[in-house]
């Protein structure tokens, strides 16, 4: 289905099986694929990444005390841009087969991944005595989320970051209306795909009422070129937040 303009809930086990299905079937050559869903078009997939790259690694301004929270780290795409020069690294995702992925990919010193969905991750780093961190990305996550577990994530921020620390937010958003797709088999994916295209609008608002600690330094389209924005109702945005 594919649902406009209304506030519809998506169910988290068949975002997890479409993602084990994506780890089953993950291809070394274009490995950024499996998470970036664009099967039909893997050049796409690697110049997003390079340019997402390109663009927001400075704007993090990472130096060797920095302390990283990867949330929905997947196969370790922002791992793999990284340099092992930091504190700590820590990925977490809650798709089992996608951190085995990581966790092969990627060998350097102090970083590390576990199985920890999102919405837990402020209490594994309680449990786990893990401190706060500096830098918290958040990079095609919030789109498979649920709004009340938006918001928690939003609230978790404030106990997550560092004094000072920058959270980097991208996500695809609704171009003129909120769109979900809800058990919508897609074609290119060969799965049912469930997710949530917020508008920037809505995630401004969210941003302001749920992580008031924290200010939009930096924000705009990811990809300015036509041919990266191959679909019609959404396109990728970002927001950079400090934490006063």
């Amino acid at each position: 289905m594919r649902i406009t303009d209304q506030k519809v809930d998506i169910e988290y086990h068949k975002t997890k099986e479409f993602y084990d299905y994506r780890a089953g079937h993950y291809n070394e050559e274009h490995p950024y694929l499996a998470t970036m869903c664009q099967d039909r078009h893997p050049e796409i997939a690697e110049q997003r990444n390079q340019i997402e790259i390109a663009q927001i690694l400075p704007l993090l301004n990472l130096n060797q005390q920095a302390r990283v929270l990867d949330l929905g780290c997947g196969v370790g795409r922002w791992a793999d841009a990284i340099s092992e020069d930091i504190v700590y690294y820590l990925g977490c995702d809650f798709s089992e087969q996608m951190i085995k992925i990581a966790k092969l990919r990627n060998k350097k010193r102090n970083f590390d991944f576990y199985v920890v969905s999102a919405t837990e991750a402020e209490e594994y780093c309680k449990k786990q005595n893990i401190s706060a961190f500096s830098h918290i990305i958040i990079s095609g996550v919030l789109m498979y989320l649920n709004d009340v577990d938006v918001i928690t994530i939003l609230q978790s921020l404030s106990t997550l970051a560092l004094p000072g620390a920058t959270v980097y937010i991208r996500e695809p958003m609704g171009i003129e209306a909120r769109l979900t797709l809800k058990d919508f088999y897609s074609e290119e994916l060969q799965h049912d795909y469930n997710t949530i295209y917020r508008t920037r609008e809505e995630y401004r608002d969210m941003l302001g009422m749920y992580a008031p600690d924290f200010k939009i330094s930096a924000h705009g389209a990811m990809f300015e070129q036509t041919a990266l924005n191959n679909r019609k109702e959404t396109a990728q945005f970002y927001f950079i937040l400090h934490k006063e």
